[in-house]
């Protein structure tokens, strides 16, 4: 460990045992946590102890109670979700945090609820279906 200055430390080594810490850190680079083993490792926070995300915590993930929080704190902006399709990236959902919608294979929801694909969804008859999405007076209703 290297006094760099008033509360800084340059780390050269790697800590073997249990390291605590008290205050703030400031991290340049790559945090790596690592346990004994791939089963082992892990990194815990209590409850309300936040995994904040982005320069101006735009993000944060935590739990309260037994409840998970995956939260955007910047005002009207989007929760995505994508994933690696073959290779590319795709957005599959997304809330979006200006119009509070949500969209499935859509990336601007125009309803509560969007889900968009282009084949293999939409079902002829409800009967034949899994899930059946119809307004109040039955009509305009879609079958999945």
């Amino acid at each position: 460990m290297k006094w760099i200055g008033q509360h800084i430390f340059d780390l050269k080594s790697k800590f073997r045992n249990d390291v605590d810490i008290t205050g703030d850190v400031t991290i340049t680079g790559t945090l790596d946590v690592s346990g004994i083993s791939t089963s082992a490792t892990h990194f815990v926070l209590g409850d309300d102890d936040k995994i904040k995300l982005g320069t101006g915590d735009d993000g944060e993930i935590y739990v309260n109670g037994d409840d998970l929080y995956i939260k955007n704190v910047t005002s009207d902006k989007d929760i995505i979700f994508s994933i690696n399709d073959g290779g590319t990236p795709a957005e599959i959902m997304r809330i979006d945090g200006s119009t509070s919608r949500v969209g499935i294979g859509t990336a601007s929801p125009a309803a509560v609820l969007h889900a968009y694909a282009t084949t293999g969804v939409v079902s002829e008859s409800p009967s034949n279906a899994s899930v059946t999405i119809r307004r109040n007076d039955n009509t305009n209703y879609s079958a999945l």
